[in-house]
């Protein structure tokens, strides 16, 4: 979620949690530290990594139109070693793992595969628990079995994030490719949350999501009615459509499309074109690993183009100010960004936010308090 500036309100609740938590203290001070790198341009910072995303596999039965991975991933497909995964976990402190100090730490098992055909899951689930970590996937349910849905529950899987992009099988398919079964997911959802209500378990938080496009945009009304008026379903999401590092002309004419054809959806671009005014927050924030183990700048490097380090022979602290890492920096404080896929992005810092949730004197929150003075949003 992007990062919101503090009010008074939040400000007072963030107090009250850190003089009862240790951890919550450690959360406060490690953002402070990482925005106050931020924004006065360091190029080692002064905070810990949070691993934004940790690929368990690229593996993934689905041929999304909205993906990367369809259009133009090249990359070695495969399953990350059970060895490498409990060697990067051991390496995080939970507190480092959210923005929030009043959040529970997590760790989100996705980036470019379908989590649940990861060959080591139900392992990679359970270490991170005793890791102290939650456990957040993103997943599409076409691919569960009875069996899976008996494990998520067994588990004690944490969140899931469920994708259908469709309400019935043509509209899905359409999207997804031919595994995507809007009647076979909806069946595995409905399966889950039976199971879950009479084992009287309070887990996984189900949120059901769909991104917006051309192809689903007759059904953008039926999907949020539908699935708010089932019970157990945490809650809905009509997301925005991604471009991801915009070097896929494929994507990019999606979007056109459907800014064309509902020219809303613009809003979402806006509010990218106002965030490329300041370096990405991304590179002092966190980094994304692969299943190989590689750290790669963000959610949007499908295909490893800037790796940064290679945790089967780096520690994830040298990685983090490493010479790659310190060199990204540089071009997004001197607003020379050549690097790909960075140098290509249109939505930096997309996901998380601009920085000010701690650090208060920043360009960003002035920013923030000018644009509020004249009755606009920044950004």
């Amino acid at each position: 979620m992007p990062i919101e500036h503090a009010g008074f309100h939040t400000l007072a609740r963030r107090a009250g949690a850190l003089l009862k938590d240790a951890r919550a203290r450690q959360v406060f001070a490690n953002n402070l530290l990482k925005e106050f790198s931020y924004t006065h341009g360091l190029l080692k910072t002064l905070g810990h990594p949070r691993i934004y995303q940790l690929e368990t596999t690229n593996y993934c039965p689905y041929t999304c139109n909205m993906c990367p991975r369809t259009h133009a991933m090249t990359r070695e497909l495969g399953h990350m070693d059970i060895g490498l995964f409990r060697a990067i976990l051991d390496q995080i402190e939970p507190a480092w793992q959210v923005d929030g100090v009043t959040e529970d730490p997590y760790i989100a098992l996705w980036h470019f595969g379908e989590p649940m055909v990861y060959k080591h899951f139900a392992e990679a689930v359970s270490y991170s628990h005793r890791r102290g970590l939650r456990v957040i996937i993103s997943t599409n349910p076409s691919v569960w079995t009875t069996s899976r849905i008996e494990e998520i529950l067994e588990l004690g899987l944490d969140e899931m994030y469920v994708m259908m992009d469709g309400m019935d099988d043509s509209t899905s398919m359409a999207i997804r490719g031919r595994a995507a079964s809007f009647a076979r997911g909806e069946a595995n959802v409905r399966q889950l949350l039976e199971r879950k209500a009479n084992l009287g378990l309070n887990r996984p938080l189900i949120h059901m999501s769909m991104i917006k496009q051309p192809r689903n945009a007759h059904q953008w009304n039926e999907f949020q009615t539908y699935w708010k008026g089932v019970e157990g379903i945490e809650s809905v999401i009509l997301g925005d459509f991604s471009t991801f590092a915009g070097d896929i002309p494929g994507l990019v004419q999606i979007q056109e499309a459907l800014i064309s054809q509902h020219p809303e959806e613009a809003i979402s671009v806006a509010r990218h074109q106002r965030l490329l005014r300041l370096p990405c927050f991304y590179p002092w924030h966190s980094i994304t690993v692969t299943w190989r183990g590689e750290a790669v700048p963000c959610c949007r490097d499908h295909n490893g183009a800037l790796v940064l380090g290679d945790l089967t022979k780096q520690s994830l602290e040298s990685v983090w100010n490493g010479s790659a890492m310190q060199d990204l920096r540089r071009q997004f404080k001197t607003a020379r960004v050549t690097a790909a896929p960075c140098s290509t992005c249109k939505e930096r810092s997309n996901e998380i936010g601009l920085p000010g949730r701690y650090y208060p004197f920043s360009l960003v929150n002035a920013r923030r308090a000018l644009a509020k003075a004249v009755g606009k949003s920044f950004p």
